[in-house]
């Protein structure tokens, strides 16, 4: 139930209450599908509306698993321009993903609360490592996270490692 989680993250000194709205369009490689990511550079376009418009472009590579990526991304003028660029280069739509989202933070992490349409509420948190992080650390950083949301109150068996595209697919 988000509201009670939003109250007890509320509880615990945690403010969420920076709102946005976020459209993503996921581009993969022709011939490419979610079935087999591994490899593949996943490419996302967001428009996101807040207090102001803010676009950006994202590079996503799977790791170790499917919670360890290394990600790059930057602000773009013309969403429009870059999606066309992005199918001329081979790629294609692959999935859209719309969701509202409310942020705030919880020690060295980002918490989210997203409303994704067709799949329901989640909650987010996010740990970002060094590019050098060794898979190591990347374990024990999920491990971590996977506590936070279990003495958050969820029930472990509740958690999900699969990206909202990838739920959506």
């Amino acid at each position: 139930d988000p509201i009670i989680l939003e109250k007890k993250l509320s509880d615990l000194g945690i403010n969420i209450k920076n709102f946005k709205i976020q459209n993503d369009e996921i581009f993969l490689p022709i011939g490419v599908t979610y079935d087999d990511l591994s490899d593949v550079n996943i490419l996302r376009i967001r428009c996101e509306e807040s207090k102001s418009t803010r676009n950006t472009f994202n590079l996503k590579r799977h790791l170790t698993n499917n919670l360890d990526c290394i990600e790059y991304e930057t602000q773009i003028t013309d969403p429009t321009i870059l999606s066309k660029i992005l199918i001329a280069l081979g790629y294609y739509k692959a999935i859209e993903v719309k969701k509202k989202r409310y942020s705030g933070a919880y020690s060295k992490y980002n918490i989210n609360l997203d409303y994704v349409d067709r799949l329901g509420s989640f909650i987010e948190i996010e740990a970002l490592l060094e590019d050098d992080a060794t898979e190591e650390q990347a374990i024990a950083t999920q491990y971590e996270l996977t506590k936070i949301l279990t003495n958050f109150g969820l029930d472990e068996k509740d958690i999900v490692i699969m990206s909202y595209d990838t739920e959506l697919y």
